[in-house]
């Protein structure tokens, strides 16, 4: 299975936004998709014409906020997440970023797992940040 990693096109922002309606508890509009700005990165993973996952991140001075990483459910376990976060890591790279961060639910092992696998080390902790789960936050240095 091969996959295409790019900026969704202005038609397939709706798309976006409904992806992470289906995996996100919190999830941005299309509007939101649409107009992210300069200091945004919002990424698309295509198999074939297909729409499989999506990954954002906010760059602020010298780091990256990764806000969310949705990988739909048929494509979990396929490279999608990996393929995502490498794109992540890799933009903000280019853009002179020294730092990566993300919160992640201590719940969440599947998106630990990759986060680990994509260097990312556990840093901290935010009590209660997701109800009654705990927030991990992870950090890597680039």
């Amino acid at each position: 299975m091969e996959f295409c990693f790019r900026a969704p096109k202005d038609e397939e922002c709706a798309l976006a936004a409904k992806l992470e309606r289906v995996c996100l508890d919190t999830c941005w509009s299309e509007q939101s998709i649409r107009n992210l700005g300069e200091n945004a990165l919002y990424i698309c993973c295509f198999s074939d014409s297909s729409l499989c996952g999506i990954g954002s991140v906010y760059f602020v001075l010298d780091e990256a906020q990764i806000m969310n990483v949705a990988v739909l459910p048929d494509y979990r376990g396929k490279g999608v997440g990996f393929g995502i976060m490498s794109e992540i890591i890799k933009n903000a790279a280019q853009r002179g970023c020294k730092t990566i961060t993300l919160e992640v639910a201590e719940n969440n092992t599947p998106a630990l797992k990759l986060y680990e696998k994509c260097g990312m080390d556990r840093v901290g902790i935010r009590k209660g940040f997701y109800g009654d789960f705990a927030a991990i936050i992870m950090e890597k240095k680039i």
